[in-house]
C-alpha cells in the first residue's frame, strides 16, 4: 500500500516537473521615444518596468492627449502642458525587433537613434515590452493613419497629409518599416524619415520606435532572457559582441573601462560627500585609538607620605 502512494505521488510530481519545465518565451520588443520638447519622464530615461502591447498602445494614446495624470508607467513628464503640444507623432514600427538586436542599428559611425535619443531634450527608453498579439490592432483607438517607409515623401506632399500636417492636433503617423530591410538601413530610413517629418511641420514631430509583433520561442528549460539573448548574439555573430540587456527592474551602468552591467541600485554621490565619509571614519578611528589608549594609563591609587629623596623623583 505505502510502495503505491509513493509511486502515485511521484508520477504526479515528475508529470508536473514536465509540465513546468516546458516554457513559452516571449522577447523583449524594445520601445523608444523622444522629443524636442519636454513631455517625456526625462532625457535618455531608462524605464525598466515590462510593459504589453495593452500597455504600449496606452502609453502611445497618453503620448498623444499628453495625460501625465493616468501615466502610471512614468512615461510622461509631470510638467506637461497644452503649449508643447506637437503636431504628429510619428511611430516607427517594425514587423518583429527584439531588446538584443538593437545594437545592429549602428553601422559602424553609430546609430541615428542612438543620438537621436541622447541628444533629444526629452527621451525615454523602455527595453522590457512584450508581445503576445501584434501591436497594432491594440492602437484602433487612437486612429492611426498607416502609411509605408517607401511612400511617406509621397504621402507628405498628398491632400491627406497636408490635412494631416495642419489640423491643430496632435495625430498618430505610424511609418511601417520592411521586414526585409537590416536594421543599419532601417536607422538610415528612419533618419531620413524625422529629417522629412520634421521640416514638414516645423520641428513639432515626436518619435518612437518599437516591434509590432515578437515571436514566441517554446524552451524546454526557462533559461534566462539575457543568456538566450547572449546566445542568440554568438549564433548570429560571434564577431560583434551584443548590447547587454538587464531583466525587469535593473538597469545598465558602465565601468572605467567602458564595459556594461546591471545593477538594481544606486546611490548619487559627490566627490566631496565622498571625502567627507573618508574623513569622518578616519576621525572615528583615531578617537577610537586615542580613547583606548587613555584607558590604558592608571592613576596611582596611594600616595606615599613623604616625598622621593631631591634628585630622585623619578
Amino acid at each position: 500500500m505505502m510502495k503505491t502512494l509513493l509511486g502515485t505521488a511521484m508520477c504526479g510530481l515528475a508529470a508536473a516537473t514536465s509540465t513546468v519545465s516546458a516554457s513559452t518565451l516571449l522577447p523583449h520588443v524594445p520601445l523608444v521615444m523622444w522629443s524636442q520638447r519636454p513631455i517625456f519622464a526625462g532625457s535618455n530615461a531608462y524605464l525598466s518596468s515590462e510593459m504589453n502591447e495593452v500597455a504600449v498602445a496606452s502609453a502611445v494614446e497618453r503620448v498623444l492627449n499628453r495625460d501625465a495624470s493616468a501615466d502610471k508607467e512614468g512615461v510622461l513628464s509631470s510638467q506637461v502642458s497644452s503649449t508643447q503640444q506637437a503636431e504628429l507623432m510619428c511611430l516607427f514600427l517594425l514587423p518583429s525587433l527584439a531588446s538584443e538586436d538593437v545594437y545592429q542599428l549602428s553601422s559602424g559611425t553609430g546609430s541615428y537613434v542612438e543620438s537621436a535619443v541622447q541628444e533629444s531634450v526629452s527621451s525615454v527608453v523602455i527595453p522590457h515590452t512584450t508581445r503576445s498579439k501584434p501591436l497594432l490592432p491594440e492602437m484602433t483607438s487612437a486612429k492611426p493613419h498607416i502609411v509605408g517607409a517607401q511612400d511617406l515623401d509621397v504621402f507628405i506632399t498628398s491632400a491627406e497629409g497636408q490635412t494631416l500636417l495642419a489640423n491643430g492636433k496632435t495625430d498618430l503617423l505610424v511609418v511601417q518599416l520592411p521586414e526585409s530591410m537590416s536594421l543599419s538601413d532601417v536607422d538610415t530610413a528612419i533618419q531620413t524619415a524625422s529629417s522629412s517629418l520634421n521640416a514638414a511641420t516645423g520641428g513639432k514631430t515626436d518619435f518612437a520606435f518599437t516591434g509590432n509583433d515578437a515571436n514566441s520561442v517554446e524552451t524546454q528549460v526557462p533559461f534566462p532572457r539575457r543568456l538566450a539573448a547572449q546566445a542568440k548574439a554568438k549564433k548570429t555573430n560571434s564577431t560583434t559582441d551584443a548590447a547587454l540587456l538587464c531583466e525587469s527592474g535593473y538597469l545598465v551602468g558602465y565601468n572605467a573601462a567602458g564595459k556594461a552591467f546591471c545593477f538594481s541600485h544606486y546611490v548619487n554621490i559627490t566627490p566631496d560627500i565622498m571625502a567627507g565619509l573618508l574623513f569622518g571614519l578616519l576621525f572615528i578611528f583615531l578617537a577610537y585609538i586615542g580613547l583606548s589608549v587613555l584607558h590604558q594609563i592608571q592613576t596611582p591609587q596611594r600616595y606615599p607620605s613623604r616625598g622621593a629623596p631631591r634628585g630622585k623623583e623619578f
